[in-house]
């Protein structure tokens, strides 16, 4: 106890008193200009002469700190006028003929092509940045990231770029308006700014201001635009009316169907903005990969919808906001389709999705750091039809499977000392008549401290469901964790406690309740060059899970993982999870208080990648599991050949193939309540096929296939015994 005492007041003395050990920043001064330069990627004007520069560029990976090359030296330039800022790079390259030039869809960042990246912190905070990249192919990639690793790629600006490579080597122009960006008002604005250059060549990348990987975040290391006074945003406005028909032919049935809506967005002043779409139709989004589930928890789908994957970063802070549900199955749908007497009644209506009639979003950040997000969306009724065919004159029964639901969402996230933020999430979801409504507040808070070495975080969480409307259902999650973060040897500690009851699957998603969970990770890595390998990290984890309520043993594993990628850019890793404790299975049953006794394991995992530089790359995993006494074997192989014909057209493949022997698995829960598992094989195979051909920097098409198969065939069933 003592020496737990001792290495609490020694943490904490750190991490309060811990100085910023980094060096100073640098700073550029931008130039107002009246004749702002031609968008062509040429730099021949005056104008940019009267620019200041901003050169002598430091390696960040694999090296850190190095400086350029000689002869692949990066100059870049800065104007700006009333409407945009205006950026000139210059990158040299004593080879030019071979600098990498793939095309690729906008936002794609996996190709074989060089990059320049241009990075704005327009409240300079240290958490959030505007990422403008152009490749030597003249791709745009933008995207918005917040600290912590969170990227927006499917946010979309309207900017100008132009690339030309020459005899010395490449060259871009961008033009970046000022209505793309959200910036406070001031006399003089004051921007965090970077530039990285990235060299598929040599594997190499180089920032003009040093970023200390060792510590923090790549966004607390930025330097400073200064000089850019007197500007104003413009007004925001753009709207996008649409209409859609649909054709469909079955069973000798043909329907038609049309659609009319529009998506509106707004600039309500420099840092707030409204989005709204009315009557959407989500028909372009992409398809849903469907598996065939056997766990006890619902799958998790990725967003394909457009207007719920853009500016959504504030909202899904806490894990409280899955906008899947919105729009998704509805309430009662399985009520139909699983326990309807099928030798009496015909379903001839139930629909799979509950249509959207209207979701708006305002979100925005204040000249104090508050950030301030307002989401809410509306769903229509559904209904599903049944026809009863048992009677001589048959009737139509109509159910009401989801009715007029209204979801909110509100957000406060205030950030501070430009490393930490506490946030206050609500999310609320109301439906009418006798359906179920539901409420869950957050109060999330990261704080590290001032040399970014240390970190506290966690957060609690209060759901309250009614599930009709004289009934209450209560509960909490709370988490506690500290981290080192900086330099080789780093830890992170996390507890975290869900109560039986907490539930926030009306808007969010979850997996576990009436459990707790110790968490626990020491991992080493290196941040410079060494011998043949560019980069090694290795992680042991121990993770420790408890029934909340009754204190009862869930399971401890262990968990040793390396990865590790040499100079000729070969990368691979593995990892050895174990436990050599039995498992008890609170979930696999469905029965609360009931469980499955799983015996000890263990699971091997390697994977390797190479050179996606090449024309020919590959990706492949293969993991292995084995329990002794159940003779349990489980095996995955993924397989995924890549290749590059030339810089336009690309195909690829992917063979997923999952193969398991003797497992245990729920199968039913009988009249008398007896619940039966089965012991059963499992044989999965995805076979999936990717080609794209891009005419130029803006005009692709793609083809995509995907064939699954799934075989389950049990061997024997078991009854669950009373204990």
């Amino acid at each position: 106890m003592r020496q737990f005492v001792i290495t609490l007041v020694v943490f904490f003395v750190s991490f309060f008193y811990t100085n910023n050990l980094l060096g100073e920043d640098k700073k550029i001064i931008a130039v107002r200009t009246d004749s702002p330069p031609k968008i062509d990627g040429i730099l021949d004007e005056d104008v940019w002469t009267q620019s200041n520069v901003a050169s002598n560029f430091f390696m960040l990976n694999p090296g850190d700190g190095t400086p350029e090359r000689n002869n692949q030296k990066t100059i870049v330039y800065i104007l700006y006028d009333n409407t945009a800022i205006y950026v000139g790079a210059k990158m040299y390259d004593n080879e030019p003929r071979k600098i990498p030039c793939e095309l690729g869809q906008r936002d794609d960042s996996h190709k074989n092509s060089d990059l320049f990246i241009l990075s704005i912190n327009p409240y300079n905070d240290g958490q959030q940045v505007f990422n403008f990249t152009v490749t030597a192919a003249g791709v745009q990639i933008d995207t918005k990231y917040v600290t912590g690793g969170h990227d927006d790629v499917n946010w979309n600006a309207v900017w100008d770029s132009e690339v030309v490579i020459g005899d010395d080597g490449w060259v871009v122009e961008m033009k970046i308006p000022y209505s793309e960006l959200r910036f406070p008002e001031k006399k003089e604005q004051i921007w965090g700014i970077n530039f990285l250059r990235s060299q598929k060549r040599i594997n190499e990348e180089y920032t003009w201001n040093y970023i200390n990987k060792s510590v923090g975040d790549y966004t607390q290391h930025y330097g400073e635009l200064r000089g850019i006074v007197d500007i104003k945003p413009p007004t925001r406005l753009s709207f996008m009316p649409y209409i859609s028909g649909y054709v469909d032919d079955y069973d000798e049935s043909t329907n038609y169907s049309y659609n009319l809506g529009m998506d509106l967005k707004y600039g309500i002043n420099e840092s707030f903005t409204l989005d709204m779409t009315l009557i959407p139709d989500f028909g372009q989004s992409a398809y849903d990969e469907q598996v065939l589930n056997l766990s006890p928890f619902e799958v998790q789908y990725d967003e394909k919808r457009q207007f719920f994957t853009e500016g959504t970063e504030m909202f899904g802070k806490g894990n409280l906001f899955y906008s899947r549900r919105i729009g998704g199955v509805p309430t009662k749908y399985y009520d139909i389709a699983n326990d309807t007497d099928l030798d009496n009644y015909e379903v001839l209506e139930n629909p799979t999705k509950t249509p959207l009639i209207n979701a708006t979003k305002v979100s925005g950040r204040t000249q104090g750091e508050l950030g301030i997000g307002v989401f809410n969306a509306v769903t229509n009724k559904t209904i599903a039809k049944v026809k009863n065919v048992g009677l001589e004159i048959s009737e139509i029964d109509e159910t009401v499977t989801e009715p007029l639901a209204n979801y909110n969402v509100i957000v406060l996230d205030q950030r501070f000392n430009n490393n930490s933020s506490v946030t206050l999430i609500n999310t609320n979801v109301l439906r009418d008549g006798d359906f179920r409504d539901a409420n869950v507040t957050g109060l999330l808070y990261d704080i590290s401290n001032k040399g970014n070495s240390y970190k506290l975080f966690g957060e609690i969480k209060y759901s309250q469901v009614y599930p009709k409307p004289d009934s209450l259902k209560q509960g909490a999650q709370i988490q506690f964790g500290l981290a080192k973060t900086k330099g080789k040897f780093r830890f992170e500690h996390a507890t975290r406690l869900t109560t039986e009851n907490y539930d926030n699957t009306d808007l969010g998603y979850m997996r576990y309740s009436n459990i707790w969970e110790i968490d626990t990770e020491f991992s080493y890595q290196i941040f410079e060059p060494i011998g043949n390998y560019n980069f090694y990290k290795f992680v042991f984890g121990i993770y420790h899970d408890r029934q909340y309520k009754s204190d009862h043993f869930i399971k401890t594993d262990f968990l040793l993982t390396g990865v590790a990628t040499t100079k000729n850019n070969f990368s691979y890793g593995g990892n050895v999870r174990f436990s050599p404790y039995e498992k008890y299975d609170y979930y696999e049953p469905r029965v609360e208080g009931r469980y499955l006794i799983e015996p000890a394991y263990v699971n091997v995992g390697m994977w390797f990648s190479t050179d996606y530089g090449k024309k020919f790359a590959v990706d492949l995993y293969v993991s292995l599991s084995h329990t002794e006494i159940w003779n349990k074997n489980w095996i995955v192989i993924n397989f995924t050949p890549r290749y590059r014909i030339n810089d336009k057209l690309v195909v690829s493949a992917e063979i997923n193939r999952f193969l398991v022997k003797n497992s245990v698995g729920w199968v039913n829960v009988l009249d008398n309540d007896d619940i039966i598992m089965g012991v059963r094989n499992q044989k999965n195979l995805i076979s999936a096929f990717n080609t794209s051909y891009t005419f130029n920097n803006k005009m692709s098409i793609e083809l995509k296939f995907r064939h699954y198969w799934a075989d389950i065939e049990y061997s024997d069933y078991k009854k669950l015994t009373n204990n």
